[in-house]
């Protein structure tokens, strides 16, 4: 082998290297953005014990703490390794959408992908009859799970993130199936507007 030939494939196997050393190492979740539309969204809201403010649709209505607690009652979500305490709901009056702020505690061990994992195992037999998605994701910094259910002709879209090791943080998006085309931008935007306090 001459001494060209060899400097020539030594250049060669140095640039596939590099190359290999300059491609992106994929750790965790994939960040995502959501199209934050502002005209689409109310007032911010502040949940200061969970670290995270955010806003919801526009023109949906704040329910009273009396009304929180007849939602959190008719829930009835508090069952084995899972529970749930409604901090704020909303509502459209016109559509009858809903969006539920809840403090959601497992029982379960583990990173919060493997806790998203046993979640996903309760929902699937909750809602055995319906189809389950689910993504987990990173947005602006906050690792968030996704899960999508359609039960009795609704959208039901459930965001999880964890605000400490043993409390996560869920906001469920209650869409009547019917109207859903309509609302996923006023949703996006909501969701595009969940981010840990400044």
């Amino acid at each position: 082998m001459t001494r060209s030939v060899w400097l020539f494939k030594t250049m060669l196997f140095c640039m596939a290297l590099l190359g290999m050393g300059c491609q992106p190492k994929q750790s965790g979740p994939p960040p995502m953005t959501f199209a934050v539309e502002n005209d689409r969204l109310g007032e911010v809201q502040r949940l200061d014990e969970a670290g995270v403010q955010f806003q919801a649709p526009r023109d949906w209505e704040t329910l009273s703490v009396g009304q929180v607690d007849t939602v959190a009652h008719a829930l009835d979500v508090e069952a084995g390794s899972l529970a749930m305490q409604p901090y704020r709901v909303f509502l459209d009056p016109t559509t009858q959408s809903v969006l539920s702020v809840a403090r959601l505690e497992l029982d379960s061990q583990g990173s919060f992908a493997e806790k998203m994992t046993t979640y996903g195992h309760i929902l699937e037999e909750r809602f055995a009859e319906d189809s389950l998605r689910q993504t987990l994701f990173v947005k602006d910094g906050i690792t968030m799970a996704q899960f999508l259910v359609q039960p009795d002709g609704l959208v039901n879209f459930k965001l999880v993130m964890a605000t400490d090791a043993s409390h996560m943080l869920q906001f469920d998006y209650l869409v009547p199936r019917s109207i859903y085309p309509q609302e996923i931008k006023n949703i996006e935007s909501s969701i595009g507007s969940i981010q840990h306090l400044p």
